[in-house]
Formats: structure tokens, sequence, C-alpha cells
């Protein structure tokens, strides 16, 4: 009976780690996209804002990544929130996690007609709107591209973004 507990034990940190290296990983993608995106240009912006819609524990994770990168000589600044409502008017991209993509249609609305990159992480938030969507197919981590919500947001994407996504 010890060994069985052992063994549950041992796999719940496993999953622990592994999770966290998934977001490490797709901190590293919101990076990606960012680099591979044709901002509009607007002199204004000295930071470059990221809005994380996720748990403490998922936006910590990526911030400790991306707080030390910049984009186009803009420092990356990381805003988590916990709610739809608190996304800034700064923000170039917003990352959805699958814990909150229950707020995506009410962010897909407040995002409307800005060009503000959206990101996702659950099964058909691409066709429903998200410009990418990070999933999982046979194991490995790959992404969703939605080319005509892209134009929709006047984003436009590099043709190297494009041959490695997954396309709706």
């Amino acid at each position: 009976m010890l060994r069985y507990f052992y063994l549950i034990l041992a796999l719940f940190f496993l999953n622990g780690e592994l999770f966290s290296q998934n977001y490490k990983h797709q901190a590293t993608l919101l990076n990606f996209f960012s680099r591979y995106v044709d901002w509009p240009k607007s002199g204004d912006d000295k930071n470059f804002v990221i809005c994380i819609l996720a748990s403490k524990e998922i936006a910590n994770e990526m911030s400790s990544i991306l707080n030390t990168r910049s984009i186009d000589g803009k420092k990356i600044i990381i805003e988590r929130c916990d709610n739809y409502s608190q996304i800034s008017d700064l923000a170039k991209l917003v990352y959805i996690s699958s814990f909150k993509s229950y707020q995506f249609q009410k962010v897909k609305e407040k995002l409307k007609n800005h060009p503000v990159l959206l990101v996702t992480q659950k099964k058909g938030l691409a066709e429903d709107g998200s410009h990418f969507n990070i999933i999982f197919h046979k194991g490995q981590m790959k992404y969703e591209l939605n080319k005509a919500s892209l134009e929709k947001s006047k984003l436009k994407v590099t043709s190297f973004l494009e041959k490695l996504a997954i396309i709706i």
C-alpha cells in the first residue's frame, strides 16, 4: 500500500514539473509569435505589454521567461489578469490559458477592431476567432493559425510563422 502512495506522489510531482515545463514552452511561443507578427506603427509605445489571463502560477512562470526579453527594442511588460475587464488598453498580446477560456468571447469582443494578438490554449478556439491557438497533437506542442481573424485585427504574420502552423 505504501508503495502505491509513493508511486502516486511521484506521478504528482512529475506532472507538476511537466506542467511547469509546458508553460515555459508556451512563453517561448508567445515570444516567437511576437517577433514574427507585423505590428502597426505607433510612436508612443515604449513597452510591449502582454496580458496573461491565467492563474498566478502560470503568469509567474511565463513572466520569468518573458520579462528578460524585448521586442523591437521595447521592454516586455507582463500584466496578469483575472478577468477580461482588466486587460490593458496598451496590450499588444493577450494570452488566455485553458483555465480562463470561458472568458474568450468577452475578450474577443473587447479586442474587436484593435491590433492585439490573441493567443489561446483550448481546442476549438482558433475556429472561434483566436489568432493563434496552442494545442497538443500526438504528444507535441503545435499551434493553429486563423488567418482571417488576424486580417480583421489588421495584423500580418510572416510566411515563416505560416509554414509552421496548422492553418484554420
